[in-house]
């Protein structure tokens, strides 16, 4: 079984990406499981919040029902094609503070687990509020076993150490951490934090290879693509007119790019 740890469907800048497309490109390239999230939860990005771009206008209510249906249609979609999916519920902080709790998004969808963006979004944790759910949704996938995948980069608010309190005081809730960024914060997490795993989406073979190399266990490297930002990178961005998208264009850049039976990716799983 080959997984990809970090994929996403929905809307993402300018193009909607549909699960039906992804997880076909997916299954036709060889995966057979996948860890997903969507990124219709980017309509509430700190960007479009400060009127730096174009968004729907969507109430918190709303955005939050659109985002519950598609991911479940995505999951139901899944098991037509036999295709094993687990969702994650992008929490968004403002939504969160609207009174829309993680009780009731967990309760209402069949969420394997939680996505946090801390660059998309803001996670003030000088704010009280910010703070005790945070609390409680680490908490909640400790208990309930599921896993906490959080977005993580070179500045200061998606450093690999933002939640390192929370990941400190729940040892036995599983986080991942994506993308390899500030290579030095993720080996300090690693090795103090067993319950600790980062994925590949976005890093280098020299990445990967430097923290195997400083001791850290390839099983705890998972493999993750970011599927399709990726695609949206090399093909979209900068176009002055967005290119037809189709499943069978979105498998042959996922075979080409991602993985293929000869690709790296799939030694470092």
């Amino acid at each position: 079984m080959m997984t990809d740890y970090h994929v996403h469907i929905g809307q993402w800048n300018d193009v909607y990406f549909k699960a039906e497309d992804i997880f076909y490109a997916l299954k036709n390239s060889g995966i057979s499981e996948c860890w997903f999230s969507s990124t219709t939860s980017c309509l509430y990005s700190k960007t479009i919040v400060a009127g730096k771009c174009d968004a729907e206008a969507l109430s918190h209510e709303e955005l939050y029902l659109k985002i519950r249906d598609e991911v479940k249609s995505a999951l139901e979609y899944a098991q037509t094609i036999d295709f094993k999916a687990h969702a994650l519920y992008w929490v968004v902080p403002d939504i969160v503070k609207s009174g829309i709790g993680i009780e009731r998004a967990m309760t209402e969808c069949p969420y394997d687990g939680f996505k946090l963006h801390p660059r998309a979004q803001e996670w003030n944790l000088d704010d009280p509020v910010t703070v005790n759910f945070t609390e409680e949704l680490f908490s909640y996938a400790e208990k309930q076993n599921l896993r906490i995948l959080i977005h993580t980069g070179a500045s200061g608010d998606d450093s690999p150490k933002r939640f390192e309190y929370f990941i400190k005081a729940h040892p036995n809730g599983l986080v991942q951490l994506a993308h390899l960024k500030d290579l030095d914060a993720q080996e300090y997490m690693l090795k103090n934090f067993p319950n600790v795993v980062v994925d590949s989406s976005f890093a280098s073979e020299n990445e990967i290879g430097a923290l195997v190399g400083d001791g850290i266990e390839r099983k705890r490297i998972l493999w993750g693509t970011d599927m399709p930002v990726t695609y949206w990178w090399y093909n979209v961005l900068g176009k002055e007119k967005i290119p037809s998208i189709g499943k069978e264009l979105l498998t042959e850049f996922y075979k080409r790019n991602h993985y293929s039976n000869e690709s790296v990716g799939a030694s470092y799983v």
